[in-house]
């Protein structure tokens, strides 16, 4: 399909990863990775080959932690346990990307959950989460339904929302017949205790077709057991709710920092060249995540931000290439070096301190380091160290970077 379009033209690529643990007890992680690339066309000459980077700055994944909103209900069918609800934020902007964790926890501290959650078979086929109301032999499963609403000033009632585009809650499907969003029990992170929610809130609408969410609004979750009532004032009361406040404010901080990719001319040549092919000061990333979302359950919201960037290199039939991350902030810069490779290859700064499994880069180290270290140290002892591949830099990295852009 992609043969046919034109060069250039922008495509999306979308890999979903699970992994489920041999038994119950092990937990079950899920990650989406999402790549724009452009299209080569079949008939263009190749003159550049890209250059992908992947890095993530744990300095900057600490600044993004913070404080989940939850709250806790007694099960009315089990006095010995608790329905819990928390969300990632208290307040957001109206196009947030909402993480929600729904979960039934023991009452006391090292309790047993005698009623749990369930798959339940509908009889359109759907398998959706449900609630054992009742203890076995023979138990009773009640669909959990979540219906979300908006309340604005000057609205006498709480408006009911609806999907504007596909898939507006991962883990969850639509039902048109009750205006409620079915749970997925066979979503990868889902257990008979816990389950995760992502509420993508721009890819929501009203009753209207408008604008769901807007600056002064509050969105309302709240998650109901069958039998379905669709009367508000005859409808028993939610098993558990939230409310977030939508507001104009920036959800989350900016990355005070500066990154550039950095590019060194061959060794070989008789004058090596350092150039920064990009550049960005305080760049957004291209992908916030929560590391854990069975942490909004104690109150803890732990976050990574994972950056990809896209360059391009002239082939000029030179073979190997060598590229370096650099970081500046206020207190100096220091840049981290990528192994030497051809003209293509993925770069990866991942957050297990190695890239390409050589150097180390744990920014948790330049964190502590950061303080005692000046613009040109850190540039200056690398290319030293390896000066027969690397070329020689007398000036800081700082000044290097600015003087090549």
């Amino acid at each position: 399909m992609l043969r046919g379009l034109p060069p250039g033209t922008p495509a999306t690529v979308e890999i979903n990863l699970e992994y489920s643990g041999t038994n119950a007890d092990q937990a079950r992680l899920y990650r989406q990775v999402r790549l724009t690339i452009l299209t080569a066309g079949t008939r263009v000459s190749q003159v550049e080959a890209p250059v992908f980077t992947r890095f993530d700055d744990p300095e900057f994944n600490d600044m993004l932690g913070g404080v989940a909103k939850l709250d806790s209900r007694r099960s009315t069918y089990d006095l010995n346990s608790d329905f819990v609800i928390a969300a990632e934020l208290g307040e957001m902007r109206s196009d947030h990307r909402l993480e929600v964790a729904l979960a039934v926890r023991p009452a006391k501290a090292g309790g047993e959950l005698a009623l749990t959650f369930q798959g339940k078979v509908k009889a359109e086929g759907t398998f959706a989460l449900g609630y054992q109301t009742t203890p076995v032999p023979g138990p009773s499963v009640e669909l959990v339904r979540l219906l979300l609403t908006r309340r604005r000033s000057g609205e006498g009632e709480a408006i009911v929302l609806a999907p504007a585009a596909a898939l507006p809650v991962k883990g969850a499907t639509f039902d048109m017949a009750t205006g409620t969003f079915l749970l997925d029990a066979r979503d990868a992170t889902s257990t008979t205790w816990f389950h995760p929610l992502t509420i993508e809130c721009a890819n929501l609408t009203d009753a209207k077709g408008g604008k769901a969410l807007q600056p002064g609004d509050q969105l309302a979750i709240e998650f109901f057991l069958d039998p379905w009532v669709q009367n508000p004032k005859e409808r028993l009361p939610p098993f558990a709710s939230l409310s977030i406040d939508i507001s104009e404010r920036p959800t989350l901080a900016a990355n005070p920092s500066a990154f550039a990719l950095l590019a060194f001319s061959d060794p070989g040549e008789s004058q090596a060249r350092v150039s920064a092919t990009l550049y960005a000061n305080a760049p957004e990333p291209t992908l916030i995540e929560i590391v854990d979302p069975r942490d909004l359950l104690d109150g803890l919201v732990r976050r990574r931000a994972t950056y990809l960037w896209r360059s391009y290199q002239t082939l000029s039939g030179r073979s190997e290439l060598r590229y370096a991350l650099q970081k500046i902030n206020t207190v100096g810069a220091s840049y981290y070096p990528l192994n030497s490779m051809k003209v293509g290859t993925k770069l990866a700064v991942t957050p297990d301190a190695r890239v390409e499994g050589h150097y180390d880069t744990s920014p948790l180290s330049h964190k502590r380091r950061s303080r005692r270290i000046s613009p040109i140290g850190p540039l200056i002892s690398v290319m030293r160290a390896s000066s027969a591949t690397w070329p020689r830099c007398r000036k800081s990295s700082t000044r290097c970077l600015m003087a090549s852009r």
